[in-house]
C-alpha cells in the first residue's frame, strides 16, 4: 500500500461549464483512462457530450489523448456515466438523457475505438425501464458481462428502480 500520493497527470477541461472529469474510469493496470465531459458541444450538436480515451506510454510514462467518442444526439450528454474494462479494451457509456433508451458498448480494435453495440431498453417487457435506463453502466474485467441501472423504474407508481445484467 502506498503511503503517500504524487500526482502524475491533469487533464483540465476546455471549455466553460461542460463538466470534465464528471465520470471517469481507469483500466485494472493503470494505462487506459476514459473522462467523460458530459456537457460538451459539436458544431452541430448541443450538451451531447463526450468521453475521451488516454494512454499511457508504459516506456516514457507520459500520457496522451487517443480517441474522443462524442454524443451524437443533443442533450444526450455522453459520459454522465461510463465503465471501461479491466483489459482496457471494451467501454460502455451511459447517459443522464430522461428515455433515451440506450447505453453504448464500444470494442477498441486494430487502434480505433468501434461502436459495436447498442443495448436498447425497449428489448425490455417494462416499458417504464426507459425512464433512466442508463444511468449507471459497469463493466466486468474481459468486457463480456455489463450491469445497467435504472434507478427510477416505475413499477405501479412505485419508483423501484432497477439493475439489468447483459
Amino acid at each position: 500500500m502506498t503511503s503517500s500520493w504524487e500526482e502524475v497527470y491533469e487533464i483540465v477541461g476546455d471549455g466553460t461549464s461542460q463538466n470534465t472529469g464528471y465520470d471517469i474510469s481507469v483500466n485494472n493496470d493503470g494505462n487506459v483512462l476514459a473522462v467523460g465531459t458530459r456537457l460538451s458541444d459539436t458544431a452541430s450538436v448541443t450538451n451531447g457530450g463526450d468521453v475521451t480515451i488516454y494512454r499511457k506510454d508504459v516506456t516514457t510514462g507520459e500520457w496522451s489523448s487517443d480517441d474522443t467518442i462524442y454524443g451524437a444526439t443533443n442533450n444526450r450528454q455522453y459520459g454522465y456515466s461510463m465503465s471501461l474494462s479491466g483489459d482496457g479494451n471494451t467501454i460502455v457509456i451511459g447517459t443522464n438523457a430522461f428515455r433515451s433508451k440506450t447505453v453504448m458498448i464500444y470494442k477498441y480494435s486494430g487502434g480505433t475505438w468501434d461502436s459495436g453495440y447498442t443495448l436498447s431498453s425497449t428489448t425490455h417487457p417494462n416499458d417504464e425501464i426507459s425512464n433512466y435506463f442508463g444511468y449507471n453502466v459497469d463493466v466486468n474485467y474481459h468486457g463480456n458481462i455489463i450491469s445497467i441501472t435504472n434507478p427510477y423504474e416505475d413499477a405501479d407508481g412505485l419508483r423501484v428502480g432497477s439493475v439489468l445484467m447483459y
